[in-house]
């Protein structure tokens, strides 16, 4: 009598089908992470809450992020690609000292016009909440770090010496210093104008 056959294999769950259900579930995590945060600030923004709101368990949250400073983080970054941070590489790699500065300026400007009111959220909370604090300071270590690079690069083009002048183009692409400058009024282009303007003339 002839053996039988095996029944077929099932398909195997590859690790391209994870990666791609992985992706659509940390990109439906970050719309969630943006609307609490639009809407009710950093009370609701839990890791249980997060997890609770996107049908998934708490330990494939933190498989997807870490914790909810690895949420935050995530979201700055998709911000930035949408707000084009991405310019950034273009500007850090550029020869010119004008060039330069005009290009750092202008690319944070945008990005603090295009999502005002969610970044003031933010920093809002940044006050009160660790994990939030923490993801803050990061972003703003790195934008620092790209200051002092950029002025140790053009100092001989620069009009004041390079910690001085890191520190100036640091303070000038601060949120707190654009929310402060430039009046809600302004259209982008006219507060990147604005910035640029003032930017150059103390530091070229």
């Amino acid at each position: 009598m002839p053996s039988r056959r095996p029944p077929p294999a099932k398909r195997p769950y590859t690790l391209g089908q994870r990666a791609v259900q992985s992706d659509v579930t940390r990109e439906r995590v970050l719309r969630t992470a943006r609307k609490l945060l639009e809407k009710g600030g950093g009370a609701e923004f839990t890791m249980e809450n997060v997890s609770a709101k996107n049908g998934i368990s708490r330990q494939t949250l933190n498989n997807l992020f870490g914790n909810k400073e690895g949420i935050i983080t995530a979201l700055f970054d998709q911000i930035a690609l949408g707000a084009g941070v991405e310019e950034m590489r273009e500007v850090m790699h550029g020869t010119d000292a004008r060039t330069a500065v005009r290009g750092f300026v202008r690319v944070f400007t945008r990005f603090w016009r295009k999502e005002r009111v969610l970044i003031r959220r933010i920093h809002g909370i940044a006050a009160l909440d660790l994990a939030f604090g923490q993801a803050v300071s990061s972003r703003y270590a790195r934008r620092r770090g790209a200051a002092e690079v950029l002025a140790n690069r053009f100092a001989s083009a620069m009009a004041l010496p390079p910690s001085e002048a890191a520190a100036a183009l640091y303070t000038f692409t601060s949120f707190e210093f654009f929310d402060i400058f430039v009046s809600e009024e302004m259209t982008t282009e006219d507060a990147v104008d604005q910035m640029v303007r003032l930017a150059e003339r103390i530091l070229i």
